[in-house]
């Protein structure tokens, strides 16, 4: 599916909505790191985390974007604070550099390693993606192992041969091999169009997959870092390759909508306009 970001910019033409975002001090007096947005949101800047998060608690915004403000962090584990929530499941929305867009995740070093997080994660995201106005029988889930098949299977051929550390590594990679099987399986049972791809991620996007699960938040951390870096020279924002979207969801449903961001990033644009294309998801169109 490569119409996600017409329905995104669809979904947020509905509704202008407010939103919060961190920027700096010294760049609080301009609009340039999200002018694409306005037309969608009225746009409060905050040089601070307190400030944005007042901002959110008081009701003054519908949602919050990280923007430049420093490690996400201090704003997460504020919030798991104030809302009792101890999971985050972060997912975000890629631009590759031939134009394919699509669901990307978990990417968080700290939870959804395990196969019964991964089960509540894939779930808890399939609902998100509902939200932007796709259809779950146009969801298709690509699952990523950290090594191909084949290779696990050469490893186990010659572990003879193979130091110790190399050894570990092959135990790792056999239980994600099996886990990423049961994973499958559970999904396919609740009616999810599910496929394992092994580490073809390239194979995955030609297919133009919907939704992209590596197999935990570490690995899918550093496959995201590599996609948001690509083609960021591109000045024209419709353009740009990378990252669209990285929206913080929790075990529970709110009403607000928190956007994360990447340091490399210089405009935010997107960011405000997912938010708002999100909170615009019950509006009949």
């Amino acid at each position: 599916m490569n119409n996600i970001l017409d329905l995104i910019l669809h979904r947020a033409s509905l509704k202008k909505r407010t939103i919060g975002i961190g920027i700096l001090p010294q760049n609080l007096a301009e609009s340039k790191k999200y002018l694409y947005a306005q037309e969608f949101a009225d746009v409060i800047p905050c040089s601070t985390y307190n400030e944005l998060l007042n901002l959110l608690y008081t009701n003054k915004v519908e949602g919050i974007v990280r923007g430049e403000l420093d490690s996400s962090y201090e704003l997460f584990n504020e919030l798991g604070i104030k809302y009792n929530f101890k999971k985050d499941f972060r997912v975000s929305i890629i631009k590759d550099v031939n134009g394919k867009i699509f669901f990307f995740g978990p990417t968080s070093v700290r939870w959804n390693h395990c196969l019964e997080d991964k089960k509540q994660y894939v779930l808890r995201v399939v609902e998100h993606i509902k939200g932007f106005g796709i259809r779950e029988k146009d969801i298709k889930i690509a699952l990523l192992l950290p090594m191909h098949q084949n290779d696990i299977t050469e490893l186990k051929a010659v572990k003879s041969m193979v130091d110790k550390d190399s050894l570990t590594q092959l135990k790792f990679l056999e239980k994600a091999s099996i886990e990423n099987g049961e994973l499958v399986n559970y999904l396919a049972k609740t009616g999810l169009n599910v496929k394992d791809y092994d580490n073809r991620i390239e194979r995955a996007i030609e297919e133009n997959v919907t939704f992209i699960v590596p197999f935990n938040g570490i690995y899918g951390n550093a496959i995201s870092r590599a996609l948001w870096l690509v083609d960021r020279r591109k000045i024209d924002l419709k353009d740009k390759a990378g990252l669209i979207s990285l929206q913080l969801l929790t075990e529970n449903y709110y009403d607000w909508v928190i956007e994360n961001t990447a340091a490399s990033e210089v405009d935010f644009s997107y960011h405000i306009i997912s938010a708002v294309a999100w909170l615009n998801r019950k509006i009949s169109n």
